[in-house]
């Protein structure tokens, strides 16, 4: 399986998991770098917003991904948008979202903005639980006086927690 990981996280804080056979990282702090025969193994992306066209147009045809996994996290660092033009799964991988600013309610809007396949939760049960009651609450019929409007992409993948 080819997976391409975005992520927020600098190549020198820790080594990604590999998580496919053939692997590209893609993140701010990533080099563009390939292999002696040519082969992409890491790309650098803006800082914050960008377009996953962009990258996705930097691999050539026999590397294009099977797979793509999000690593989004307080920071906010990394954030792919327009994933709607890969047509295999994504996966959104919530790490650290009881750090810095990170209000699960951007997290909501994120996902529903940017349809993933799944949504894990690293390492935060509790982060966990309140993602779901704040879920739970963009699709409760509003009271009197609160006119919230339902999340959009309703469909909730299996979430769980690692």
């Amino acid at each position: 399986m080819r997976v391409l990981l975005l992520t927020g996280s600098p190549a020198r804080y820790m080594a990604p998991p590999q998580l496919g056979e053939s692997q590209i990282v893609a993140g701010p702090d990533w080099p563009d770098a390939q292999t002696i025969d040519g082969k992409w193994i890491s790309l650098r992306t803006p800082v914050g917003e960008y377009d996953l066209t962009t990258v996705l147009g930097k691999i050539p045809a026999d590397q294009q991904p099977d797979i793509i996994v999000n690593l989004v996290d307080a920071s906010w660092r990394n954030q792919p948008r327009n994933l709607a033009v890969f047509k295999g799964t994504k996966i959104l991988l919530v790490i650290d979202s009881d750090r810095l600013v990170f209000p699960l309610a951007e997290l909501l809007r994120y996902r529903a903005d940017e349809f993933h396949d799944r949504v894990v939760f690293l390492r935060s049960l509790d982060h966990l639980s309140q993602y779901l009651t704040d879920l739970a609450g963009e699709f409760i019929a509003p009271q009197a006086g609160n006119e919230r409007k339902p999340v959009p992409h309703a469909r909730l993948p299996l979430v769980r927690a690692i």
